[in-house]
Formats: structure tokens, C-alpha cells, sequence
């Protein structure tokens, strides 16, 4: 009893320690945020005595995910896996993706594969917003650009600021009166433009035209400071399709720093997730073109960028405005397919599977028919050659049937020759056919054979009976008996008598010989 409770014991371990010493993986640490490159790593756990070729790490099948009830997004076929050491020296699976990633929410499986094993695991990736330092941003107030008055149109009831970014590379002695020269000038000085395409977002292009030193996110700002007309709602994942973006020349995209860069971008992104952007707050400041010269003149160490509001009251502005309402009238329907733009990429992507999925299922359904086209030919064939054979065992029975009634006939034919006397000698003689002709023959032969061998059988009857009578002869004649002595005219006439009859017993075979 005790041995078996300790094999059992030794069992239960073995089994225990090859579940606990099994490759696995860990949690998952993500390095990134939101609008940036996925950057995350995976500890390998129980990874001792495992080369990194002899880990293979993927993300899972399309079964997988339906089997586990996970959406598998097209994005997700961009992920990339690397097995490398960490920095603690143990293995670690590395996840990369060569593009940004626009969505905070991320969920996706991934197949582990090892000599001995392979394992499934869900992961969920939550994104957050960039870090930011805990100093709190410098407030700017606002500057009141001074114009004169303005008759606003009749359909107007109030009227609210127009937010324009303002980034000047130095302090300007120059009245903020002159500020709304600064796009001008930066127009005339644009080398080049950029048309808004399909499909096309800010990053992709800021990420083609940046400067040497800027960010993405500073370029992005400076294409949406120079061109604040190419987007919705003042935000920058509002882009106008169709639009014609001025690039920034210079240093421009320098003029604000990355930290409020950054800031300034995930304030954009969290307004468009959700629904809102930074021009719907109703801004009905006081406007007083006094305070526009107290304001700029209290505020001269102001180097850094700030936000500058015009009152619509400004002429230009008002002009701009007016134009605007029209390119707004007409630019509806693209604003509402930039603002799903997303909803777009993803049915694309499932309209692609699913396409991918219906040409898979074309070019299977056509091996099927070309397999059962070749199948239904070879069926054809073999039952061509059944009914060959079928014919041909036809034709081999009617043969023998027609031989067996030919047979039957030659020999009703010899029967009845037969039992037919003969009465004329003249009367012709039947043929006699090759069957017959040998049965005859056969029928002669055999009764010659019979008598020759009655014959031999009596001749070696014969020679028997005289072999065995002359041999009883021979043994009696060699019989001896005790006799007298004799005298000698005694023996004389013995062997006289005996000479008689020898000579009476060859004389009688002679005679049985000539008889």
C-alpha cells in the first residue's frame, strides 16, 4: 500500500513539474502612447535551455480569433514580433509596429510555438494619452486684434472670435495690430503646396514635408496655423479632402515647442474621440480696441505660442468668414466622411477580408469542379470497360452454348446411325465426322488391346505354374534320407532307375511343351 501511494505521489510531481516548467508568457508592458509607434514587451517565462530560433511567436489565425471571439482588425496583421534578451538578461517578446497607431484600444491574440508545445494568449492594449510634466501650461491671455467697425451681415444675431494660431520665433516690437500680417507673410513665403487626397491625414503628411529638427506634431501645428481654412472644427483629424495645404518654410514648425506640441495634439485627439473640438465653446469675450494696445503692451515677454483671438468685426475676417460659410455649404458631405473616416478604414478592411475570403472560396469550389470533372471521367471510363468486358463474356457464352448444341447434334446424328439397319449395300454412307472417326478408332484399339492382354495374362499364368511345379520338383529331389549301405550292384540299379526317370520326366515336358 505504501509503494503505491508513493508512485502516485511521484506521478502527481512529475506532472506538477512539467506543468509549472512549461514555456508561457507574461504580462504585457506597454512603452508607448496614443499616435505613436506600438512599443511594448512580453516577458518569456520558463524559457531556460530555449534558443531564440527555437521560439516562434506570430499572431494568431483567423480561426483563432473566431474561435476566441476576438475581432481581428487589419491593423493587426502590421504587428511585428522579435524574441531578444531584456535587460535583465532574460528572453523577452518584443511588439513593433512600423506605423502609428490611431485607436487606444487595442485586442488581439498571439501563438506561442516551440518545440514541445504552443500556447494561445489574449492580450488588451490600453493607450494612453502622452506624458506630460506636472507644470502646469502658461496661460496667455488672449489679444485683441483692433480693426474698424464693421457693419456685420443681417442674418448674424452675435458674432464669436476666430481662433488663430499666433507662434512668432521672437519678441515683436510691433503693435498687435500688425499680427495678422504674420500669415501673409508666411503664404508669400511658402515654396510649395500639398492637395489633400483621399485617405490622407495630417501625420502622413507632416510626416513627408517636416523639416530637419521638427517634430511630426510641430509640423502638424504648422500646417494648421497656416492653413486654418483645410480643417473642420479648427482640428487637425478634420482635414478637408480636396484641400491645398501651403507648406511652412523656415523654422516655423519650431516655433512651438514639443511638450505644448504634444499637449496640443492630445487635447485635438481627445475633442475628436469625443465628438467636440476646441472652436464649438461659445467665446464671447469683450472686445475693445483700447485694451488690444494695453494688453499688448503689458504682454512684451510673451516668446513663446500663444492663442490670438480677432474679433469678426475685423474686415478680413469678416470677408473670410463669408467665403467660409460657402466652402462649408459645399464641403458638408466631405466633412461628415472625414469624421468617419475611421468607420470607413475598418469596413475597407473587412470589405478586403472578406473579398480575400470569396476569392479563396472561388479558387477552392474551382479544384473541387476540376476534381469531380475528373472523377465523373473516370467513372465514364470504367464503366466503358465493364460493359466491354460484359460483351465480351455475352459473345464467349453464346460460343460455348452454340459448341454444346453442335455436339449435342453430331451425337443424336451417331445414335441414330446406329439403331439404322442396313439394308442395301449401295446406300451411301453417312460422314463421319473427326469425333467419331476417333471414337471408333479407339473402340477397335481397345478391343485389341483386351485380347493381347488376355493373352499375356495366360502365358505368364502358365510360366508361373511351371516355375513353381519344376522348383516343388527340385526340392524334393534334394531331400535326403538315411539308407543302408548298399552294395554295389544295388546302386547300379538305383542310378539305372534313376536315369528311367529322369528321362520318363523330360519326356513329359516335352510333350507338355508341344502341347
Amino acid at each position: 500500500m505504501k509503494s503505491k501511494l508513493a508512485t502516485a505521489i511521484a506521478l502527481v510531481g512529475l506532472m506538477h513539474s512539467s506543468v509549472l516548467y512549461a514555456l508561457g508568457l507574461g504580462d504585457i508592458k506597454v512603452s508607448s502612447a496614443v499616435n505613436e509607434r506600438l512599443n511594448a514587451e512580453i516577458p518569456l517565462v520558463h524559457a531556460d535551455g530555449l534558443d531564440a530560433s527555437q521560439i516562434l511567436v506570430s499572431l494568431a489565425s483567423k480561426a483563432d480569433f473566431a474561435r476566441a471571439e476576438v475581432e481581428r482588425n487589419y491593423f493587426l496583421s502590421s504587428l511585428e514580433f522579435t524574441v531578444e534578451r531584456g535587460e535583465s538578461g532574460t528572453p523577452v517578446l518584443r511588439l513593433q509596429t512600423p506605423d502609428v497607431v490611431l485607436e487606444p484600444y487595442l485586442n488581439f491574440l498571439v501563438e506561442l510555438r516551440w518545440p514541445k508545445g504552443r500556447l494561445l494568449r489574449e492580450y488588451t492594449v490600453l493607450l494612453d494619452l502622452p506624458n506630460y510634466s506636472a507644470a502646469p501650461a502658461r496661460i496667455v491671455k488672449p489679444v485683441v486684434v483692433s480693426a474698424p467697425p464693421v457693419t456685420p451681415p443681417p442674418n448674424r444675431t452675435k458674432t464669436k472670435p476666430v481662433v488663430r494660431s499666433s507662434m512668432p520665433a521672437k519678441p515683436s516690437a510691433t503693435p498687435a495690430a500688425n499680427t495678422p500680417s504674420s500669415n501673409n507673410n508666411l503664404a508669400a513665403e511658402a515654396g510649395s503646396a500639398v492637395t489633400v487626397r483621399a485617405n490622407d491625414t495630417l501625420w502622413r503628411i507632416a510626416k513627408r514635408v517636416r523639416e530637419e529638427g521638427a517634430s511630426i506634431n510641430q509640423t502638424m501645428l504648422a500646417l494648421q496655423a497656416t492653413n486654418p481654412n483645410a480643417f473642420i472644427n479648427n482640428n487637425i483629424n478634420l482635414l478637408k479632402k480636396g484641400a491645398v495645404l501651403r507648406l511652412p518654410v523656415g523654422m516655423s514648425a519650431n516655433r512651438v515647442s514639443e511638450q505644448e506640441a504634444q499637449q496640443s495634439v492630445a487635447e485635438q485627439q481627445l475633442d475628436w474621440q469625443s465628438g467636440q473640438s476646441n472652436s464649438n465653446t461659445d467665446l464671447n469675450p469683450v472686445l475693445d480696441a483700447r485694451e488690444s494696445t494695453q494688453s499688448s503692451a503689458a504682454q512684451p515677454e510673451a516668446t513663446e505660442g500663444h492663442l490670438q483671438l480677432a474679433a469678426v468685426d475685423d474686415a478680413a475676417s469678416v470677408n473670410a468668414l463669408i467665403n467660409n460659410d460657402s466652402d462649408t455649404r459645399s464641403l458638408a458631405g466631405n466633412a461628415l466622411d472625414q469624421g468617419v473616416s475611421v468607420e470607413i478604414n475598418r469596413l475597407r478592411n473587412e470589405l478586403a477580408i472578406s473579398l480575400e475570403n470569396l476569392d479563396r472560396a472561388a479558387v477552392e469550389n474551382t479544384t473541387m469542379d476540376t476534381r469531380l470533372a475528373a472523377m465523373e471521367s473516370q467513372l465514364g471510363d470504367l464503366e466503358q470497360l465493364v460493359s466491354l468486358k460484359d460483351q465480351e463474356l455475352a459473345s464467349m457464352r453464346m460460343a460455348i452454348e452454340e459448341r454444346k448444341a453442335a455436339l449435342e447434334a453430331a451425337a443424336t446424328d451417331s445414335a441414330q446411325d446406329d439403331a439404322t439397319p442396313k439394308t442395301n449395300a449401295n446406300t451411301p454412307v453417312a460422314e463421319v465426322g473427326p469425333l467419331e472417326a476417333l471414337a471408333n478408332t479407339l473402340s477397335i484399339s481397345v478391343e485389341w488391346l483386351v485380347g493381347i492382354g488376355v493373352a499375356f495374362v495366360a502365358a505368364l499364368i502358365a510360366i508361373f505354374m511351371w516355375f513353381f511345379a519344376r522348383r516343388d520338383d527340385a526340392y524334393e529331389a534334394t531331400v535326403f534320407e538315411r539308407v543302408e549301405p548298399l552294395a554295389d550292384e544295388d546302386i547300379d540299379t538305383s542310378l539305372d532307375e534313376d536315369e528311367a526317370e529322369e528321362e520318363s520326366y523330360d519326356m513329359a515336358v516335352d510333350e507338355s511343351a508341344d502341347a
